[in-house]
């Protein structure tokens, strides 16, 4: 594989062009980081909907401790 792209670089191909030969050829999970686009956006927005659920739910449970020591002292 590295032969097949160092030969491709040497032709003067787009790392672009590379980029989508070789996921094409070995799937994206051969890549260091899949491409952002089709399925994969979907890998990339993942951890950051995660991640705002998280500080939501936080953000909830504070605010429900405040209201609860309000009532109680």
């Amino acid at each position: 594989m590295k032969q097949e792209i160092a030969e491709r670089v040497a032709r003067g191909e787009s790392d672009t062009t590379i980029l989508d030969h070789v996921g094409a050829k070995y799937g994206t999970t051969i890549l260091a980081a899949p491409p952002f686009r089709g399925f994969n956006i979907l890998l990339w927005l993942s951890p950051l909907a995660v991640a705002m659920i998280a500080v939501a739910m936080m953000a909830l449970r504070w605010k429900s401790s405040k209201t609860i020591q309000r009532q109680n002292g």
